[in-house]
């Protein structure tokens, strides 16, 4: 590389000393283990003869290497070439480290975005849009102001069975009330809850559902709903896993948005859950800001407490982030037309249609629920959504055969 090597080391008769110091070809006999050699033909940088020179010298001395060619791809690597790239130091670093996988945080694993995705057209379809978008010399560039990532979060971001965490916190809080209320043992939905009537609970109605709500938060500040969903997910425990919420979040995912951020998206949370809720935990566990969540939400009344000025929860519904208003509320609140979209159900639909509704490059993930021994498999509520994305350009995601592992390491639930 003439240009920066002469920059910062002038020319060879100028510093022979330090050229000395740093040549490679002359002690090509010396090096133990077998190097990794990537580059690209149509480099006009560093030039392919170096690369050929010290293949050479390689050879003269009997030493094994690998040689990874990349034709056509220049200085930046990018699409099916990034990909060859990362796959082939993956493999070798994996294979120099003499482990089957490579741990996380490992060299290797830092190469590879997306380790809990297993190798195969989905993932290289993720990491060539991420190339793609953020190459400022290829067709599909987005510039980085315009790099809009959102999420659904119950089944996209974390496990939504056997029913939503925020439902698992709602049930809990009747339970907690129960003693203020004894009319609830039998008057329904509560008594329902109560009684951990599993039928009664799956059809509950709309109206039953703002009932629950209403009942275990109107009247709260929203400083005393925090702390309540906190205090709940620090000790609740999944009911088949035994492990507190935030550790059913699909590790996958946590590294798709890694990714994104890495690379000058902006991520958002577009949830039909309640946006108070998700905003308690979406910065330890996703690293969302609380400000980057869009969902549901009560009517809140601005009110003058003994502590000062404060807003209080409502018994109203001021806004339910589903379907069509999912696009409304990404309008509203985020201003930009995301390039990327993820969801799960039939209330996604919409988001995706808008997301994918423009000229510009976009990714839509659809999560596919299918492995009922790591996680669950189901498809009701979303049999719409999987006949939109069958007839769409849209990316099924299928946790059974895509992700290497669903849940974190350390969480100690099954992987």
């Amino acid at each position: 590389d003439t240009i920066y090597t002469e920059r910062y080391m002038r020319t060879p008769a100028q510093n022979p000393d330090g050229y000395a110091a740093t040549e490679l070809i002359s002690r090509a006999g010396q090096i133990e283990a077998s190097p990794l050699l990537i580059h690209g033909l149509a480099d006009t940088n560093v030039h392919l003869q170096n690369t050929v020179n010290f293949v050479e010298a390689l050879e003269a001395n009997d030493k094994l290497f690998d040689f990874i060619p990349l034709p056509n791809l220049s200085h930046s690597f990018h699409g099916d070439g990034l990909v060859a790239a990362l796959s082939a130091s993956v493999n070798y670093l994996t294979r120099c480290l003499g482990e089957e996988q490579a741990p996380a945080g490992s060299v290797a694993a830092a190469l590879d975005p997306l380790p809990s995705w297993n190798p195969g057209p989905t993932k290289n379809t993720v990491l060539q849009f991420v190339a793609d978008v953020t190459d400022p010399a290829g067709p599909s560039y987005v510039a980085p102001v315009d790099r809009i990532a959102v999420f659904d979060n119950d089944g996209t971001l974390w496990t939504e069975k056997p029913v939503v965490p925020q439902a698992a916190f709602i049930f809990q809080r009747i339970a907690e009330l129960a003693p203020e209320h004894p009319e609830w043992q039998t008057t329904p939905p509560y008594q329902a809850v109560l009684e951990q009537d599993v039928a009664a609970l799956q059809n509950l109605s709309a109206e039953d559902v703002e009932k629950l709500l209403f009942a275990t938060s109107a009247g709260m500040s929203e400083a005393e709903f925090e702390a309540a969903a906190q205090a709940f997910l620090a000790t609740a425990e999944h009911p088949r896993f035994g492990a507190h919420y935030p550790a059913t979040v699909y590790q996958p995912m946590l590294e798709l948005l890694a990714l994104l951020r890495a690379n000058g998206f902006k991520t958002f949370v577009v949830s039909g859950g309640g946006v108070e809720f998700i905003r308690a935990y979406s910065e330890d566990i996703y690293g969302i800001p609380r400000d980057d969540v869009v969902g549901s939400s009560l009517a809140y009344d601005f009110q003058q407490t003994a502590a000062g000025y404060t807003l209080m929860r409502q018994p109203a519904i001021d806004d339910v982030d589903l379907n069509e208003l999912k696009p409304v509320n990404i309008q509203r609140h985020i201003g930009r037309r995301p390039i990327l979209a993820a969801g799960n159900s039939d209330g996604d639909i919409e988001m995706l249609q808008y997301t994918g509704g423009d000229a510009g490059p976009f990714l839509n993930l659809v999560i596919v629920h299918d492995d009922a021994e790591r996680e669950y498999a189901y498809t009701t509520g979303a049999d719409d959504l999987m006949s939109a994305a069958a007839q769409s350009p849209w990316l099924f995601v299928s946790m059974a055969r895509d992700f290497k592992t669903v849940f974190p390491a350390g969480a100690g639930i099954g992987r």
